[in-house]
């Protein structure tokens, strides 16, 4: 359970539900999304102003980085800059989803891409990297190729 700050607009709290729902089609733990007011140290979703005193920290702490998104591993906390368009903040959503289930940034256009997703739904690369973290299982040609030696 992703608990997601009321501070969203209703569209953004949307794409959030639909990004958690794509990941749960190809991740073993599966995520759902609950807007509360009442702020939470674990499991938070929550708005960062764009260009505000938090985005600032944020950008110096990653090299001036003009950052959309950001995952705290501890306490599981994912913050998303307000003013994106839609698709792109659903984007946003999906990469830091990835990061809450252990994926790292890939070199490669993939939702992973370092910095944000470079393409709008799950490559090949995303899929091995889920499957590297155990994350994700094996797809049925995976299995099947595994079984058989790698052939």
């Amino acid at each position: 359970m992703f608990y997601v700050s009321p501070a969203f607009t209703a569209a953004e709290q949307s794409a959030l539900a639909r990004a958690a729902t794509r990941w749960n089609e190809i991740a073993t733990e599966k995520f759902c999304t609950q807007v509360t007011n009442q702020i939470q140290e674990r499991h938070w979703i929550y708005r960062i102003p764009y260009k505000g005193p938090a985005w600032q920290e944020i950008s110096t702490r990653l090299k001036g980085a003009d950052v959309l998104g950001v995952y705290y591993e501890s306490g599981d906390r994912i913050g998303i800059i307000d003013g994106m368009n839609g698709g792109l903040f659903e984007l946003v959503a999906l990469h830091e989803f990835g990061h809450a289930h252990g994926l790292d940034h890939t070199a490669k256009h993939a939702i992973m891409y370092v910095g944000s997703g470079t393409v709008t739904d799950f490559t090949p690369i995303d899929l091995a990297e889920c499957r590297r973290v155990l994350a994700c299982v094996a797809d049925e040609s995976q299995q099947e190729e595994d079984s058989n030696g790698g052939h």
